[in-house]
């Protein structure tokens, strides 16, 4: 347990400086939480209220709720319990995550990529655009990827990008419409 404690001040040290606590800055202390959970079940298991089991019983109340949680968390919306989306401050530290974070662009990616030849996709945000919600990355050695993401910069300088790219094909994506859009980019010289 010394060393458990050892490393929850390191990570406390190591945190302190953050100005925003996102979970996955913790994920490289994941083995410790669960040692340390493990170590607290130890004991509370053992604890006895006038000779009867009360911290065996606690422990395995707070387990049935913990799976009940896990089990009932892809019903949410047939419960009547959605989870919204934005803005992810309001999910961030809770005990799920959001519905679809992140699934719009996975699968407008994929419906580029099924496209023949290689493509260009220019991301158009709305002023309202949540700004940690970012379409706009790309692999090592872009040039071999099938489908490379660039923030729409102006008529100007997309067309320089695209003077650039000329093999591939471009696309305007609005990411901020309900439904994405995603429409062939309306380029002047091609």
């Amino acid at each position: 347990m010394r060393f458990l404690a050892f490393l929850l001040c390191v990570l406390a040290v190591g945190m302190f400086p953050e100005l925003y606590l996102i979970p996955h800055y913790l994920a490289p202390f994941t083995a410790m939480f669960v040692c340390l959970g493990v170590q607290s079940m130890r004991h509370c298991r053992l604890w006895l209220l006038q000779n009867a089991p009360v911290g065996q019983a606690m422990l395995r109340m707070t387990l049935l709720v913990c799976l009940l949680m896990v089990a009932l968390r892809p019903f949410n919306r047939l419960l009547g319990m959605p989870v919204h989306v934005q803005p992810p401050s309001d999910w961030n530290f809770l005990w799920y995550g959001p519905d679809h974070f992140g699934t719009q662009r996975a699968s407008v990616e994929q419906e580029l990529e099924s496209l023949s030849g290689k493509q260009l996709a220019f991301v158009q945000y709305k002023t309202t655009h949540w700004p940690m919600d970012q379409w706009v990355y790309n692999s090592a050695d872009m040039n071999q990827q099938k489908v490379i993401w660039a923030n729409d910069m102006g008529p100007n300088q997309n067309e320089q990008l695209m003077a650039h790219f000329r093999d591939r094909k471009a696309w305007l994506i609005q990411v901020d419409d309900s439904p994405v859009e995603v429409t062939p980019y309306p380029s002047m010289n091609r």
